[in-house]
């Protein structure tokens, strides 16, 4: 059994394989595995990447049609043998010593996930220039004062108390036998799908740890999720994110009520986004988000932005059938089982981030006031 699984989807980036794969092959810790899946590229990925494998023994390949990264990094899950999976962009690059390190600590300290830093470089000054008010994090630094181990629960905590909580699973290495025990993979069919990953993986982590060391480099290039205008697809994928988190927060056996905040905060940020980019795209843009919903998924959609029924008639105008009597659906719904409870997966969030400051205010008060007497 190889002691890593690194697993890289492909699509469309034969001119970053051969470095990025390189920094791989070149990892001090030689005895890995390395999965790549090729996810229905049209340019010369899967010629390159034959190439390499027939170069190292280690390579692997699965092709697959285009069916998205989580479909593809869950099929070289499905094949994966290593004692920890590392999870890599097939355009980013990492330190020569980074597995043999992170292995190291995991070992000692037998932990189910192992977080670390890292940073981003673009790829050209003119891209640089461009996206200067680009809302993103250039560096994934981790300095805070992590345990060498904790649950968790507690690092999710502090990480986020730290303003540390990064969603990349390129800034993990996590046991395979944790992940297959906990039935923990990727969400198929949409974007922004590490948000969801990572939450899951954390909060169900017996024992986790952070290290502070810069293992990781993160490429800023074209035509990348990061550096696309946003639209329908943007929407649902923190849509769906945000209901799963919800669901999934909804099963933890957590009391602590600092860590019950975090989780509250980390699904009311879905929230916002959800806000955002569904007021920034335009009608058509709307319809196709609202075709791809389920009536479920509507009827929450409804209950967290005050959907007006005129949305629905504008969606009906651009030939979605199955909204073709949302009129009435909507007027059921919310008075359905299902939309009270639909809104209760999500209402919980902003109800305790309202309450804790509620408390903390009454808090402040009374020992002002104890202060005064």
């Amino acid at each position: 059994m190889p002691k890593v699984s690194v697993i890289i989807p492909v699509f469309n980036t034969a001119a970053y394989l051969e470095s990025s794969i390189g920094s791989i092959r070149e990892q001090t810790l030689e005895d890995i595995e390395i999965i790549c899946v090729n996810d229905g590229s049209a340019d010369d990925s899967l010629q390159i990447l034959e190439r390499l494998a027939r170069e190292d023994c280690r390579i692997r390949i699965i092709d697959q049609i285009n069916s998205g990264q989580s479909a593809a990094r869950n099929a070289a899950l499905r094949q994966a043998i290593g004692e920890y999976i590392y999870f890599m962009d097939s355009d980013d690059l990492v330190t020569p010593r980074m597995l043999e390190e992170l292995c190291t600590v995991c070992d000692r300290e037998n932990l189910d996930v192992l977080f670390f830093a890292g940073t981003s470089f673009y790829e050209s000054e003119q891209l640089e220039k461009r996206q200067q008010s680009l809302a993103m994090p250039m560096r994934y630094t981790r300095t805070g004062a992590y345990p060498p181990c904790m649950t968790g629960p507690e690092l999710f905590r502090k990480l986020r108390e730290n303003k540390e909580y990064y969603v990349s699973p390129c800034l993990q290495l996590i046991r395979r036998e944790f992940l297959e025990k906990r039935a923990i993979a990727f969400y198929d069919g949409i974007i922004h799908e590490d948000n969801l990953f990572t939450f899951q993986v954390i909060l169900s982590a017996d024992r986790a740890s952070c290290v502070p060391n810069v293992f990781f480099r993160r490429r800023i290039r074209e035509k990348s999720v990061v550096t696309s205008k946003e639209n329908h697809k943007n929407l649902r994928g923190y849509f769906v994110c945000m209901l799963k988190m919800a669901q999934f927060a909804g099963t933890l056996d957590i009391v602590d009520q600092e860590t019950i905040d975090a989780v509250d905060s980390a699904v009311s940020k879905m929230n916002h986004h959800v806000h955002r980019i569904y007021a920034a795209i335009g009608e058509e843009e709307k319809a196709l988000f609202l075709s791809k919903c389920t009536p479920f998924e509507r009827c929450v959609f409804c209950g967290i932005t005050r959907w007006d029924i005129k949305e629905v008639r504008r969606a009906e105008a651009k030939g979605k059938k199955e909204l073709r009597k949302a009129k009435e659906k909507v007027r059921k719904i919310r008075k359905s089982v299902s939309f009270r409870l639909g809104h209760a997966i999500v209402a919980p969030a902003l109800l305790a981030i309202t309450a804790c400051r509620s408390l903390k205010k009454g808090q402040h008060d009374m020992n002002s006031g104890l202060e005064d007497g």
